[in-house]
């Protein structure tokens, strides 16, 4: 039997989100949230959103009724300063509004995602009986020099590499956690 390590995660919210009372954003009626679909580009010229908290303060990391990957100024420029210059990533400006003022945020979008043979270990990753794979297994070997990447059927999640979140955690960016995914 292999021995599993975690070192494949994704972007959500953080444990401790609600008990901090953080706010959840609401989309205005004319956003879709299928406009931002990780792994394919914007079908349409990008209509700047506006989101509206009905509590909370402005945080790093905000969860969203469109279940997009929504992040202040300082979590994209961290990102970016570490994923380097990537042309799939796309950051779409936001605005985000609580009670007492309006913010600019970026929404995260990756143009384009990797092949699921291309990155996982296929063997150990779970599947249906239909043989659709649930719950992805990555392979390290494969995942060399990836950091910040979408993969294909997993079009909500935004996957990172154990490096990046270990930087972002040092960051303590308010809202934002970590999923683990498996790796091999």
């Amino acid at each position: 039997m292999v021995m599993k390590q975690k070192f494949t995660f994704s972007l959500r919210v953080s444990d401790d989100y609600e008990e901090n009372n953080y706010g959840f954003a609401e989309s205005s009626d004319y956003v879709d949230p299928v406009t931002v679909y990780q792994g394919f580009p914007l079908e349409e010229e990008w209509q700047e959103p506006f989101f509206r908290m009905e509590y909370g303060e402005h945080i790093d990391f905000i969860d969203n009724d469109c279940d997009w990957i929504i992040c202040s100024s300082k979590l994209k420029e961290v990102i970016e300063y570490h994923i380097g210059s990537m042309p799939n990533v796309v950051w779409l400006p936001a605005k985000v509004q609580n009670d007492e003022e309006v913010r600019t945020y970026y929404i995260c979008l990756i143009t384009s995602f990797l092949k699921m043979e291309d990155v996982l270990d296929i063997k150990n990753s779970r599947t249906l009986k239909n043989g659709e794979i649930y719950l992805p297994c990555f392979d390290l070997e494969k995942l060399k020099g990836k950091h910040f990447f979408a993969l294909e059927n997993f079009n909500n999640e935004i996957f990172i590499s154990k490096q990046l979140k270990d930087i972002l955690q040092k960051e303590n960016f308010t809202g934002l956690g970590f999923e683990d995914w498996g790796s091999v």
